[in-house]
């Protein structure tokens, strides 16, 4: 049982974070239960509303560990410095593994109160609470069972164990519970009066301990507890913690700021007074060291052994009535018996002010700046401020209680208050800043506590039974206005003329629209009273009241969310400067730490085709165009694949979007400003831009992630690669003799240029339908016209030069008939010369001396990455194809996919008489795996095979009309290509060889032979064979048939893929006719 007023702390369904921290006092204003160092700088204490505060430098400095708990924690037990449990309210036990950087909740499987916990290591515990409850762990707190418990109203206020077995525990009625068996079973005795509540007990050693209660209760033992002494101190406070150094010196911490102290073993204890007088609930020891914690955070410490202590905390405990924020950092706060306290950073200190009139109160007060302002209080007291700092006491034309005053600028100001006697309200006006101030109107009908001004003319005041007048003349004469309701109304804030808020008693916020024609109640979801509320907005309001009551809403009042205050005292006032800081009972001074919100602006932009101003369905985004946003943050971005852009993190504030519009485009929306210009607000953190453009010259260029070859067919104003591609990622090649690097891009050639993604870009310019080319002798990279060009339209001056085909570039090189607009084109002269590129040319020459209908039938060797770029590449044993005539371009730039044979070319032709020969293969930039398809058409009946090194293990053996093989790993970027016989070697035996690669990951490829048989060999049948080839587990389960067909006598591949099995040793099974063959294989994932 807590000696202390049980408060019903109301439930709301949530709680809006982030915080509100405590400013004052410091390090936070609960009062504290419990303290425990475990060393001289490792120290946590506990308290009201969940409160657990952690020091790393014996208690110099608190940071709060735990946030959002309202019940109150009452004890804790650190065993090391990570390693500790805390007990509460409502059945609660948390647990922390890391210091109490988390504390994690144990589940008690009680509500009832739990009042203090013991681990004798980090396994072994014992918690006891309410209704004689006593709870055991024997696995750190995973499980929990009750030892005990007997529903009465005795609770168990302390708990501790000298062993696994032996342990005590105390409580209300003046009872002592013993066990020596773990807890199995517990004796229980009273001693003493039935009236006395037990608190603590602790052992010195086996033999000496001290129990200590109420009304300075302190008894003794010697001999273990068999038997216990009182002891008389003269002290008749609560003691509520004892602590022994040893078996001579120990203390005592109780009520009133108590502090005991014994030299011989407790048999006399020596008692002083520390602090203010606060109660103090707990006391810890390490070294010379003591600390102590009590009523509304106190924090005491010793450094030897008790003698003197100093204050680890600070702040008033005075209470806080009312707070006048100005801008520029400043604020001031008045209230209990002359307290004047004053900030100028925003509520990070606070400096206490001298008061003239130390034992008046003040209620109300206003700033007018930051040096001008006045209080109220008590008996009529009005005290002005012409620097902020010192305080004067002004003539008062009253001696009724004053509640409130505001300012409507730095002349006018009203205060309110009332007769205490008879109940009835007053006003008080000053026209020259409060240095005068009379009496404006007396007849008020109640007792009036708030007011609030927006012009010099237009205010309302609030108060008993719901009363709520308004002027519009400054106070000459006050109308009534109906507020619906007969309860007290204590504030009222205006956001402008038209929009109101009044607060009071249950819960009530009512709201006006219309300057107070009518009024409304919103719902504000709780029912205490509200003393206070400020606006930073027609939206953005707050809300404070009793028992830590916070409410807000960013909707004008519509939704109210009570949001988690970190304690259960009274707020009076609250007040915002763009923060907001509230105040209340015991020095309480709160400020709403809110992270630093940050805005989004997204958009996009769309080649508006019909010029209509709207995104069409089919009109798609302008992607690499550049974004410029300037204001209270500048940045440039540029826009993606499907035209869209956004930036983030943007601080709030006044903004402008713009885009870059290149020559040639007009844009269609948002029309002749290109731009946008808004303001980022707490209310409105997202906005949206959209841009339409339109050009009637373009090209579409359709660009690939990685190397693109590209030309400009067009006339361009600003021709610089950053202006046409922003978003490129490599400066532009060009060929002559050689790869060059440009920052142009002219007309004519052709450009190497890498992107990182694949998207569509419209360039604008002056179309170019007939081009003349230079060309120097061998490789070059042309560009191309306006429109598609046949190859066959190409003149070349002088004639005859073009040695090669004309060559494009899309995952691979591919020969050309037609040159497309915006692309750019390999070809080979054999002189330096021009080509003419125009449509309907009246002198054609035919310039492709290699066409691709020669490699028709011919075999092929298609070779292909894991992300499709691929290229075939042509073999055979036909004289009459020379592969110097379909020799490649040069390959393209590092990080360009390109396959070829070693010679450059994309044919290799093996010799009619060669039986056995190889043909190396060159791979660049590939993602594996590597996938290699064959189509066998040349009908020659050779056997060919790949390998992926020289003389290495074969992959596949081509012996197939057609099939595939793909392979995770490829030695040196290098294939080779392999004729082994003529194919008269038909195979005479059947074989299955082992798979490569083993071990594999995912995918590995099977090679058999079928063999051609003469019938009755080995009990097969001559000719063809069904043959199936299966996978099997390490028990013999069938995984996978990867083969079940009749097949031609042959060497065969086959691959197969793993990912989806699980690591481990697998069996492949070979059977075709009477044959069969079982190999192991093993998936290492």
């Amino acid at each position: 049982m807590k000696l202390k007023f049980l408060l019903l702390l109301l439930s709301f369904t949530q709680f809006a974070f982030p915080q509100w921290e405590w400013q004052s006092p410091q390090p936070q204003g609960n009062t504290l239960y419990n303290v425990q160092f475990i060393d001289t700088s490792n120290g946590w204490a506990v308290g009201e509303f969940g409160t657990i505060i952690h020091s790393t430098n014996g208690g110099n400095d608190w940071t709060e560990q735990e946030y959002g708990r309202t019940d109150d924690i009452l004890y804790c037990n650190m065993i090391s410095t990570t390693t500790g449990w805390a007990v509460g309210d409502n059945g609660t036990i948390l647990y922390t593994s890391d210091g109490g950087a988390n504390w994690l909740e144990q589940q008690s499987g009680i509500s009832t109160g739990l009042n203090s916990v013991s681990f004798i290591d980090a396994m072994n515990g014992w918690v006891v609470g309410d209704q004689e409850i006593i709870l055991h762990t024997t696995d750190g707190g995973i499980n929990w069972l009750i030892q005990r418990q007997t529903f009465n109203l005795i609770s168990i206020n302390a708990v501790t164990f000298l062993s696994l077995t032996d342990g005590w525990a105390v409580g209300s009625k003046g009872r002592i519970f013993h066990t020596t068996d773990g807890g199995t079973t517990w004796t229980s005795q009273a001693i003493g009066s039935t009236t006395i509540t037990f608190l603590h007990i602790a052992f010195a050693d086996a033999s000496l301990g001290f129990i200590v209660g109420s009304d300075g209760t302190l008894y003794r033992t010697d001999n273990g507890g068999t038997s216990w002494s009182p002891i008389s101190t003269s002290e008749s406070v609560n003691f509520n913690r004892v602590c022994m150094l040893n078996t001579f010196v120990g203390w005592i911490a109780g009520d009133g700021g108590k502090i005991l102290r014994t030299l011989n073993g407790g048999l006399s204890w020596s008692s002083s007074t520390i602090a203010s007088g606060e109660n103090l609930n707990g006391l810890s020891r390490a070294g010379t060291n003591l600390w102590s914690v009590g009523e509304y955070g106190k924090i005491m410490k010793s450094t030897n052994n008790g003698i003197s202590w100093i204050n680890l905390d600070s702040g008033t405990r005075l209470s806080i009535n009312w707070i006048s924020l100005t801008s520029n950092n400043t604020g001031t706060a008045a209230g209990q018996e002359g307290l004047l306290l004053r900030t100028t950073d925003n509520g990070l200190s606070w400096q206490q002010l001298t008061s003239p009139t130390p034992a008046l109160s003040s209620f109300g007060v206003s700033m007018i700046d930051e040096t001008h302002g006045c209080a109220v209080g008590e008996e009529g007291n009005i005290l002005r401020t012409t620097d902020g700092t010192t305080w004067l006491k002004q003539p008062s034309p009253t001696t009724h209680t004053l509640f409130g005053i505001d300012f409507a600028n730095e002349s006018e100001g009203w205060i309110v208050g009332g007769d205490p006697v008879n109940y009835t309200g007053i006003i008080l006006h000053t026209i020259n800043g409060g240095a005068d101030w009379s009496i404006q109107n007396s007849l008020m009908p109640h007792m009036v506590y708030g007011v609030s001004f927006v012009t010099p003319l237009i205010g309302w005041v609030v108060g008993d039974f719901g009363i709520i007048f308004n002027t519009t003349n400054g106070g000459i004469s006050w109308s009534p206005q109906t507020s619906g309701i007969n309860t007290v109304l204590y504030c009222c804030t205006f956001s402008d003329q038209n929009n109101g808020w009044a607060v009071g008693d249950s819960g009530r916020i009512l709201h006006t629209s219309n300057g107070g024609t009518t009024w409304a109640q919103q719902n504000s979801g709780s029912n205490v009273i509200l003393f206070s509320i400020a606006n930073n907005g027609a939206n953005e309001l707050t809300a404070v009241g009793d028992l830590g009551t916070i409410l807000h809403t960013t909707d004008g009042g519509e939704h109210w969310y009570s949001e988690y205050s970190r304690t259960v005292y009274s707020l009076y006032s609250i007040a915002n400067n763009g923060k907001f800081i509230s105040v209340g009972d015991y020095g309480t001074l709160l400020g709403f730490n809110a992270p630093e919100q940050f805005g989004t602006v997204s958009g996009a932009l769309f080649f508006d085709q019909n010029q209509n101003g709207i995104r069409d369905l089919s009109e798609t985004g302008l992607a690499g165009w550049q974004i410029t946003i300037a204001g209270s943050q500048t940045q440039q971005t540029t826009t993606d694949i499907n035209g869209n852009f956004e930036f983030i993190n943007l601080p709030l504030g006044a903004y402008t979007v713009t885009q870059t519009l290149p020559p040639s485009w007009i844009n269609t929306f948002p029309g002749s400003s290109n731009s946008y210009s808004f303001s980022l607000t707490t209310q409105a953190l997202n906005y949206s831009c959209l841009f339409g453009n339109y050009t009637p010259s373009t090209i579409d260029f359709n660009l690939r992630s990685g190397w693109n070859l590209i030309s400009m067919p067009i006339s361009l104003v600003d021709p610089s690669l950053s202006t046409i591609f922003p978003n490129a990622i490599s400066k532009a090649f060009f060929f002559e003799t050689g790869y060059n690097m440009t920052d142009t891009l002219k007309p004519g050639p052709g450009y190497w240029i890498k992107f990182p993604f694949d998207f569509s870009a419209y360039v604008a310019g002056t179309p170019i339908e007939d081009d003349t080319i230079q060309v120097q002798s061998g490789w070059n990279i042309i560009g191309s016209v306006a429109s598609p060009l046949s190859t066959q339209s190409i003149v070349s001056i002088p004639p005859d030069i073009v040695s090669s085909r004309y060559f494009g570039y899309a995952t691979s090189y591919f020969a050309a008939d037609t040159i497309m607009p915006g692309k750019g084109y390999w070809v080979k002269a054999s002189e330096p010369g021009t080509l003419i590129l125009r449509q309907n040319n009246s002198s054609l020459l035919k310039n492709q001396p290699c066409s691709n209908e020669i490699l028709s039938g011919i075999n092929q060797l298609i070779i292909s990455d894991a992300v499709n770029n691929s290229q075939t590449l042509y073999f055979s044993n036909k004289s009459n194809i020379d592969s110097k005539n379909f020799i490649l371009p040069p390959v393209p730039p590092e990080e360009g996919f390109d396959v070829r044979f070693n010679n450059g070319s994309q044919i290799f032709n093996f010799s009619d008489n060669e039986k056995t020969a190889e043909a190396k293969i060159d791979l660049q930039a590939y993602i594996p795996p590597v996938k290699m398809e064959w189509n066998i058409l040349d009908n020659q009946q050779n056997y060919f095979s790949l390998s992926n090194k020289r003389g290495g293990n074969k992959i596949a053996s081509l012996n197939s009309k057609s099939g595939s093989v793909t392979i995770d790993n490829i030695e040196s970027n290098n294939l080779y290509l392999n004729i082994e016989s003529d194919g008269k070697q038909i195979p005479i035996e059947y074989s299955l060889m082992q798979n490569i690669p083993n071990p594999f990951n995912p995918t590995t490829n099977f090679q058999f032979s079928i063999a051609n048989l003469p019938a009755g060999a080995h009990g097969t049948q001559a000719g063809s064979q069904l043959t199936t080839l299966k996978v099997y587990d390490m028990l013999g389960r069938e995984v996978e048939t990867l083969v079940n067909e009749v097949l031609n006598p042959g060497t065969h591949t086959v691959t197969w893929d793993a990912s989806g099995y699980s690591s481990g040793v697998y069996f492949y099974r070979l059977q075709s006719g009477k044959f069969t063959d079982v190999k192991k294989m093993i998936l290492a994932r």
